[in-house]
């Protein structure tokens, strides 16, 4: 539901963005917004009973100066099915019951650019934000979620390289990374693991609004 609801706002405002808008050549863009998919990859325990997963995540940026800008970031990762059942059979005493891993978040942080040429930018966030960590069950005839909070730090390369007057083709690779608690979901999921990094590489496009 949350990518389905992403996707819709993006298609929505990208949509409705006016070409008076459009970058003055030679100015850094003021405004831009973007999407990306990724490929998402984990390391040890998280690894072990989660696997890899993908991410896709919808990002604003304002400049704040000639290189700076200020970026929000939404976003959804989707990780594999409990590689482990019997922990999702002992906590809700339903046997063959499958579960499911998601991570929703919103992120703020600060953007730096280096323009390498007319058409191709180089940049490096950071950003901190909020953690919505979910696990979905499924007994086969009812579904129903949990979820805890966490706080997270995500830092990240990318590249854009302008294709026409507004639009940027783009790859990027982020670092993700969540400070969780003792007795949470992903702590109980993960067989008592904790502060769980998450690394992915994506690729997505990028309008430059104004």
């Amino acid at each position: 539901m949350i990518k389905v609801l992403l996707l819709a706002t993006a298609f929505v405002i990208l949509a409705n963005v006016s070409l008076v808008n459009a970058q003055v050549p030679g100015e850094p863009p003021r405004e831009r917004l973007g999407a990306r998919v990724s490929f998402t990859g984990t390391v040890g325990a998280f690894n072990d009973h989660f696997g890899n997963g993908y991410d896709f995540t919808l990002y604003f940026t304002e400049r704040l100066g000639r290189s700076w800008y200020l970026e929000v970031r939404i976003g959804a990762t989707y990780m594999g099915e409990l590689n482990k059942p019997e922990i999702a059979e002992e906590l809700t005493r339903i046997e063959g019951i499958s579960s499911e891993m998601r991570f929703s978040y919103l992120s703020l942080g600060p953007q730096y650019t280096w323009v390498t040429s007319e058409t191709q930018t180089l940049y490096a966030t950071l950003g901190l934000g909020i953690y919505s960590v979910s696990m979905l069950f499924d007994t086969g005839v009812q579904a129903f979620k949990e979820n805890d909070q966490s706080f997270g730090a995500n830092g990240g390369l990318g590249f854009l390289w302008r294709i026409t007057t507004n639009w940027n083709i783009e790859l990027n690779t982020t670092v993700q990374h969540l400070w969780t608690d003792l007795d949470d979901l992903y702590h109980i999921f993960t067989s008592g693991d904790q502060n769980p990094w998450l690394f992915s590489v994506g690729f997505g496009i990028a309008m430059d609004l104004r």
